[in-house]
C-alpha cells in the first residue's frame, strides 16, 4: 500500500452527489493500477463512517481542525484517539493534517498515529525547495541542524 509512488486525496465533500457505484468502481480501478486512495479532510465531511464502510480506501486523513483544537479541546483530543483506533481497526494508515507543535506530535506519537504532515516540518514549498529540502535532509546532520522526520 505505501509502496506507491502515487497516492489520490479524494475529500469527502467530493463524494456528494455522486453515484455510490460508480465511485467504488473507479476507486478500485485507482486502487488496482497500484494508486494509494486516501480520504482526505475525515471528519469534516457527511457520512465520515458511510464512506468508509461504503469505498475501499488505504488511508484516512484527519482534518487538521481536529488536530489543531485537541489541546484545548478534550473532545477533540477524545475524536483522535478514537479515529486513530478506528483506523488501526480497518487496517488503514491514518495521517494527522496540521502539525503545527511537539506536544500534537508526541500525542499523536503515543496513541499510534505514526504519519503527520504540517507547519511543524515545513511549510508548502516549490519543487525546487522541496528538491533542496530532501536533499538536506538526506546528508549527514551537522550537530547544529535540527531536523524532524
Amino acid at each position: 500500500m505505501g509502496n506507491s509512488a502515487l497516492t489520490l486525496e479524494v475529500t469527502e465533500t467530493a463524494l456528494i452527489g455522486r453515484s455510490k457505484e460508480v465511485v467504488a468502481q473507479a476507486l478500485q480501478h485507482f486502487r488496482q493500477v497500484g494508486v494509494v486512495v486516501a480520504l482526505d479532510d475525515f471528519g469534516t465531511g457527511f457520512s465520515s463512517l458511510a464512506h468508509l464502510r461504503d469505498f475501499e480506501v488505504d488511508k484516512i486523513k484527519v482534518d487538521k481542525s481536529f488536530i489543531q483544537n485537541m489541546e484545548v479541546n478534550p473532545n477533540d483530543e477524545a475524536m483522535v484517539r478514537g479515529l486513530v483506533q478506528l483506523a488501526q481497526s480497518l487496517a488503514l494508515e491514518i495521517v494527522a493534517e496540521g502539525v503545527e507543535t511537539d506536544a500534537q506530535f508526541s500525542f499523536l506519537s503515543e496513541i499510534g498515529c505514526h504519519y503527520v504532515q504540517g507547519y511543524l516540518y515545513s511549510r508548502p514549498l516549490s519543487i525546487a525547495q522541496a528538491g533542496d529540502y530532501l536533499r538536506a535532509l538526506s546528508r549527514p546532520l551537522k550537530k547544529s541542524s535540527h531536523y524532524r522526520i
